[in-house]
């Protein structure tokens, strides 16, 4: 098991989570905002944008989702991050994973 798949299991979500999809190795100018790893993502989804949510637990995650075409949910993982996730853009603010979980159920 690697870490990935160790968090998600200590969080009860390795049920839910289908893929992770990661800027390639040593492309920098791949990182966020840029759009391609969402769009990777829903590609190996086999999802359209317009259909997609992409959480994030920072304000170039939020933008990044935007210029993919997908929704954005703010993750507050820390005190005083959810004013700057709000005004990136996010729909939604949450303070822990299963909130998302729970809505997706």
């Amino acid at each position: 098991m690697n870490a990935r798949d160790g968090y998600l299991t200590l969080a009860g979500l390795r049920e839910d989570i289908a893929a992770i999809v990661g800027r390639p190795y040593a492309a920098p100018e791949r990182m966020k905002p840029d759009p391609a790893p969402i769009r990777a993502a829903l590609a190996v989804l086999g999802e359209h944008a317009r259909e997609a949510v992409m959480a994030g637990d920072s304000a170039t995650d939020v933008r990044a989702a935007r210029a993919a075409g997908t929704a954005a949910v703010g993750y507050a993982n820390r005190p005083g991050k959810a004013r700057a996730l709000t005004d990136a853009g996010a729909e939604a603010v949450i303070t822990h994973m299963r909130e998302l979980a729970a809505q997706m159920a």
